[in-house]
């Protein structure tokens, strides 16, 4: 069950409009849903103080569009020096891939045909 705080815009006005501020791993305007969680693991790696993940959807092939462009977001995300796993959660962003970048080095950790929301991902990054 999710946590969350919501305050409304105008409470004299109505009951229904309101914004609320969900808890890491929850999203939607009532924090329902929950997030895509993926933990990773360093092994024989060195770990950096940041890293990027690059998150790819791939749309699907339509009349429209010959040759569609797929999609990328890019997220930054810090190491605390004492961490040798880091977990991110990402808020219904649907994705096929994600790279992590590691400086000027790029790991595949995720690979999914289909997206599937509302999962644990476990992973490992290890020198190759």
């Amino acid at each position: 069950r999710s946590i969350c705080l919501c305050v409304p815009h105008n409470d004299r006005i109505s009951l229904t409009n309101f914004t609320c501020a969900c808890q890491d791993g929850f999203s939607g305007k009532r924090c329902e849903y929950e997030d895509v969680k993926i933990d990773i693991s360093f092994y024989d790696v060195s770990i950096p103080q940041s890293l990027l993940f690059h998150c790819i959807t791939v749309r699907e092939h339509d009349l429209e569009s010959l040759n569609p462009i797929p999609n990328r977001a890019t997220m930054f995300k810090k190491i605390r020096f004492d961490q040798d796993t880091i977990t991110f959660f990402f808020m219904s962003l649907p994705f096929h891939l994600i790279f992590v970048q590691l400086e000027d080095k790029f790991y595949l950790t995720v690979l999914q045909h289909i997206y599937t929301p509302s999962v644990t991902i476990q992973t490992k990054i290890a020198r190759s």
